[in-house]
């Protein structure tokens, strides 16, 4: 029903940055906080890992509200990883790309980096000549089209303004793109009413299959290629678990991008603010790479996407409506709108489960 009511209304429905992801917030947030009084009470001195989005937000009220330390962790670590290596024509996950960044999850941008010891910006230039054309991408299957598209966008940004976005997450480069974004929202709308039928099946199918799957396996002879990219019996390249793990409890060093409170890492951002960047994860230790900083032509959108997380972090953890409406209004897109009001409240009216005292958040929309 919200991607419904948002491409009526023309605007981007995510569980991250957007009006809709802020409602996923106050619906899931309080389950967070309660986690992290149960390990303030039982395990202080354990690092949350966060992997429910919006992983940025759920970071930001631990890590600001409560004695925890926490990070938030994006399955989307790792997409340079895949992104860079397309853009420069080949299909596949390759771990000799090394990157640092900053901004916030989904919208953080490559601030240097390399590929097996060479500077990436020399790759770029190698791969980016006058007839540069987006590869195919068998790899995405149904999605082909849509990452072509996003890693298309990011390459014209890239040669714009000389800053390539770290991940092709789909609500980051709307942001910055916001115009085809909203294009996009309204060439795809569909139709008539939700058909919470048709996707209850989807859903039961897609559980099945990966049961019949991994059956196949379990009860015969025929022995899984542990080599390929398979999430239940193979490689899972976006699983971060496995190796965060290891990093935390100081079997390997992990340097990674993942979301906590900026405490001096990023220049010219606010000290809590929610913000995602590069770091080191040594057992307990977590180490900001040095020089951090938002480039210059985003330093607006990156603030104004972070003071958006921010509130809205801790509006959950205080349970405070006024600050959960001040955190709708800091979103920065179609601010003021008379349209975007009525948004709001119908938004309100589809996710009528979350914390009590947010909803009351409605009283302070319309001033």
């Amino acid at each position: 029903r919200a991607k419904k009511l948002s491409e009526q209304y023309r605007y981007i429905c995510s569980d991250q940055l957007s009006l809709n992801g802020a409602f996923l917030a106050a619906r899931l947030g309080p389950v967070a906080m309660e986690f992290a009084r149960k390990m303030e009470k039982y395990c202080p001195g354990a690092l949350m890992l966060i992997f429910s989005n919006p992983v940025a937000v759920y970071s930001a009220a631990v890590n600001n509200h409560t004695a925890i330390n926490a990070l938030g962790i994006c399955g989307g670590f790792a997409n340079h990883r895949w992104d860079l290596s397309r853009i420069c024509g080949r299909d596949e996950f390759d771990k000799g790309w090394n990157v640092a960044c900053a901004g916030v999850n989904h919208c953080s941008f490559i601030l240097r980096g390399d590929y097996n010891g060479r500077d990436y910006r020399e790759m770029l230039a190698d791969a980016l000549t006058a007839d540069w054309k987006m590869i195919a991408l068998p790899t995405m299957g149904e999605a082909e089209e849509r990452c072509r598209r996003t890693l298309v966008r990011m390459v014209d940004g890239y040669k714009r303004f000389g800053s390539m976005i770290f991940s092709s997450e789909g609500d980051g480069v709307d942001h910055v793109f916001y115009a085809d974004a909203r294009a996009r929202i309204a060439e795809e709308a569909e139709p008539g009413e939700v058909d919470f039928d048709a996707i209850t099946q989807r859903v039961f199918d897609r559980i099945e299959n990966s049961f019949a799957e991994f059956g196949k396996y379990a009860s015969g002879e025929l022995l899984p290629d542990w080599d390929i990219d398979n999430p239940r019996c193979g490689i899972r390249r976006t699983d971060i678990t496995i190796p965060i793990l290891k990093a935390v409890a100081g079997l390997r060093p992990m340097h990674i991008a993942a979301s906590r409170p900026n405490r001096g890492a990023i220049a010219d951002m606010p000290y809590n603010a929610a913000v995602e960047y590069s770091m080191k994860i040594a057992g307990r230790n977590i180490t900001p790479d040095p020089d951090l900083y938002i480039p210059s032509p985003f330093k607006g959108l990156i603030g104004s996407l972070s003071e958006f997380q921010t509130l809205l972090s801790d509006a959950i953890a205080l349970r405070d409506p006024k600050l959960f409406a001040d955190a709708l209004e800091a979103y920065p897109m179609h601010r003021g709108e008379a349209e975007r009001t009525q948004y709001v409240k119908e938004l309100f009216d589809i996710y009528d489960d979350i914390d009590p005292e947010l909803k009351k958040a409605i009283d302070f929309i319309e001033w």
